[in-house]
């Protein structure tokens, strides 16, 4: 037997299983991030910050305890929401190529609880609630350390002349909640001035973030503030910001991060992503937040583009953008990827006070107006008709026998069947 689907079964079918889909694809992903990481980190890094102590493990490419001399370039590399930093430093390792001798890699991993029980940690180990340390919240435990205290710890301990004493370049890169934490540190963070003071070079490089910090309420996307409440807290704007934001206000942390050697690297556009409204607030897809995120920068800067905006193909990015060869140029600061020396050609940002017309609207026409006429309407002729044909109807049962009367069960109004059967008696 052949089953005919109608246009409207087929939609709903459709977005019933793109629903599905992504519903699994959530909850895969947050069972990855409740499950413990696989490896730990076999150095530890010392973490001090107004907000407390603790110490965090982290992958390296040298150990972290002998004078480098050699070594000109810190590549600092963020993992994802899985924090499998050992990943990461692979990745970096496959960055740097050729040049591994003139760079250290380092790889810090921000745990979580269950990553702590799962390993028996000491007590002073700092741990996260999900991937809180992606939206720069404070750690739950050892000390309310917050991401951005850890990283600037990470950099001056690393950075001292000690330790790496040719030290020019730090580059701090990430992927998706890594590229998260490493665009939001970019932007609030004001503990650099004594590494760019020493003539140290810093650049950051975001491969795809997930959303990007807004400094007002505009958004490129339409929001209902009452439907979506949250569009414009933290991390995705001010509202809420943590404690480490207490001293800096949004003309400040725009001044710094416009100064900022800053890289976005984004894939090809795809379908528009299910996620939070907030997210969907900044663009349907990554590669359209991170275009939309570049023109907004480029209006409060009156006109002027701030930063690298790269879009690599899927054929070059197999193994990720940032191993890509537009990835590997911006991360090591060399000009051979024409992607990232053109200007990218940005979409307007919408002004949030203009009323666009629907594009449904009808337009008025000065030459002859005509009265609307409702869709439903029913001609005159047919109401009478049907007046007539209800009358008759309530006439033949009043006629009828009480119990040859059958209850009308549809809102139209059938005529009644007279009985046929012999059990009935003849009157019917």
């Amino acid at each position: 037997m052949r089953l005919i689907w109608s246009m409207r079964s087929k939609r709903r079918w459709r977005n019933s299983l793109a629903a599905g889909l992504a519903a699994l694809s959530l909850a895969q992903a947050a069972a990855a991030q409740d499950q413990p990481v696989a490896k730990l980190g076999d150095q530890t890094l010392e973490i001090y910050g107004a907000e407390g102590s603790g110490t965090l493990p982290a992958f390296s490419s040298r150990p972290l305890l002998a004078r480098m001399p050699k070594v000109t370039r810190l590549l600092v590399m963020v993992h994802g929401a899985a924090r499998d930093a050992d990943q990461a430093l692979a990745l970096g390792r496959a960055v740097a190529g050729a040049e591994a001798e003139q760079t250290l890699v380092v790889a810090p991993q921000f745990l979580t609880t269950a990553d702590v029980k799962r390993w028996v940690l000491p007590a002073n180990r700092l741990r996260w609630s999900g991937t809180a340390w992606a939206d720069g919240l404070p750690a739950t435990g050892r000390a309310p350390v917050s991401p951005f205290s850890a990283l600037d710890s990470i950099l001056r301990n690393l950075a001292d002349p000690g330790l790496l004493p040719d030290l020019k370049t730090i580059a701090i890169a990430g992927e998706g909640k890594g590229a998260d934490l490493a665009q939001l540190y970019a932007a609030v963070t004001t503990h650099l001035d004594g590494l760019e003071k020493r003539g140290i070079a810093l650049r950051f490089v975001l491969a795809e973030p997930e959303h990007y910090l807004y400094l007002d309420q505009a958004r490129p996307v339409p929001v209902d503030a009452a439907a979506c409440p949250g569009f414009n807290r933290w991390p995705y704007g001010l509202d809420g910001a943590p404690a480490y934001l207490d001293e800096i206000g949004p003309a400040r942390i725009f001044t710094q991060y416009r100064a900022r050697d800053v890289t976005y690297l984004l894939g090809e556009a795809g379908q528009a992503e299910p996620g939070d409204c907030a997210v969907a607030a900044q663009g349907p897809d990554s590669t359209a937040r991170g275009r939309f995120y570049a023109s907004y920068l480029a209006k409060l800067a009156a006109g002027t583009k701030l930063h690298r905006l790269a879009e690599i193909p899927k054929s070059d990015a197999a193994h990720g953008l940032l191993a890509s060869a537009c990835g590997t140029a911006a991360v090591l600061g060399r000009p051979d990827c024409p992607a990232l020396t053109g200007a990218p050609d940005l979409p307007a940002f919408p002004d949030p006070t203009a009323k666009p017309e629907p594009a449904d609207a009808p337009k008025a026409d000065t030459a002859k107006t005509e009265a609307p006429k409702a869709p439903d309407a029913v001609p005159p002729a047919q109401h009478r008709q049907r007046m007539v044909r209800r009358r008759q109807h309530r006439l033949r049962r009043r006629l009828l026998p009480r119990r040859c009367r059958r209850p009308i069960r549809s809102r139209r109004m059938a005529l009644p069947i007279r009985c046929m059967r012999r059990t009935r008696s003849a009157r019917c």
